[in-house]
């Protein structure tokens, strides 16, 4: 059941990490608030660094792709490596994706085929992986 834009907001300034995030998401987007991609990435903050697995991943998308803050490929992977410690998939296909390509740590296929698989093994569906990332 999708929460009401006001009741995010509400549990958002109590400090839940959830709606923290939810909220976040919506002002990346746009979904029914006016996109404000800045306001997204202080949200997941505000969730990140109270340990919310989910907005460390965010987070450190949006240092990756510099949405809503500047690129910066060491926070962006330093987020990453916060919530793959909790086993978040998406953030251990994208450290994957990182050592790919060498944006914030140096550049290593075997470490990429690594964080690949175990975000397949961590549920991660392939065709959420980057073509050709080796299994």
């Amino acid at each position: 059941m999708a929460e009401s834009l006001q009741q995010l907001t509400a549990a958002a300034k109590n400090g839940d990490a959830e709606a923290l995030c939810a909220l976040g998401l919506r002002y990346e987007t746009g979904d029914s608030v006016e996109m404000d991609r800045s306001r997204a990435a202080s949200l997941y903050r505000e969730a990140a660094e109270a340990g919310h697995a989910q907005s460390q991943c965010n987070l450190g998308h949006c240092y990756y792709r510099g949405i809503g803050v500047k690129a910066n490929g060491e926070k962006a992977v330093y987020w990453f490596q916060k919530a793959a410690k909790q086993g978040w998939a998406r953030a251990i296909g994208l450290l994957g994706l990182c050592y790919e390509k060498g944006f914030g740590v140096d550049q290593d296929q075997e470490e990429a085929a690594y964080y690949y698989r175990k975000a397949h093994e961590g549920g991660l569906c392939p065709g959420h992986l980057p073509p050709g990332a080796v299994l």
